[in-house]
């Protein structure tokens, strides 16, 4: 995860840096003594996964850096008091409040909360469109039974209808999580999510036989959990 200190006490922006620099999920991305400072770096820069901020700055406070910032990257508060903690928790982004000087086993819990949390974010499906004669549609990838090419064209296959679409299968791939979706014929892609059954060369979603091909068989196999 890559972040950034702002702090403008140096003591505790050393302490913080070297904690960081021993955890093996943390890259310090830079270090601000200026709330302000921070906000132009974080607009700039999408990929800030977490902020350990000070409260008490000396332009403007944390509160108004988390209040300037539309969409913040998850924050871990440090203070040398108590006083603020309620107040903290008002801003949906702040995982956690430490006291200074900063304690490694806090540090640690308070970084765990940080990773738990967007391995949650990242496992979450995103959705995306794809355009149908005139319309754009908005496809949640946990709603696809499987996808099937034709030609050029590629028919979505949901729950409750089916969407046609110009687009490769390889195209489409990329954008369905891996995790989910394995290829089990050069015309097929399935979400491994509805799989009713296997048996010898294809696999049943719904009332769909689909078959497998002797090429993506192993992957399929793979993608399965087997008692």
């Amino acid at each position: 995860m890559r972040c950034i200190i702002v702090d403008d006490e140096e003591l505790q922006v050393s302490l913080c840096k070297m904690l960081i620099q021993e955890h093996t999920n943390l890259k310090l991305a830079g270090t601000f003594g200026s709330a302000l400072e921070a906000l132009k770096f974080i607009k700039s820069n999408q990929n800030i996964d977490l902020i350990f901020l000070d409260i008490m700055l000396p332009d403007i406070s944390g509160f108004e850096l988390l209040s300037l910032l539309k969409d913040s990257p998850q924050v871990i508060l440090i203070s040398s008091t108590t006083e603020y903690a309620i107040e903290a928790f008002d801003f949906d982004h702040v995982l956690d409040y430490l006291l200074k000087p900063i304690k490694k086993n806090r540090f640690l819990k308070a970084v765990d909360k940080a990773i738990g949390k967007r391995k949650v974010q990242m496992s979450i499906p995103k959705s995306f469109y794809v355009q149908s004669d005139k319309r754009l549609i908005k496809i949640n990838p946990n709603d696809i039974n499987y996808v099937e090419a034709c030609g050029n064209y590629v028919f979505i296959h949901l729950e409750a209808q089916k969407i046609f679409t110009y687009c490769s299968l390889r195209k489409l791939i990329e954008k369905l999580d891996c995790e989910n979706f394995v290829q089990t014929h050069r015309s097929y892609i399935i979400n491994i999510n509805k799989i009713k059954d296997i048996e010898d060369n294809s696999v049943l979603i719904g009332n769909k036989v689909i078959p497998i091909s002797r090429r993506f068989r192993k992957n399929v196999l793979n993608s399965i959990d087997v008692i």
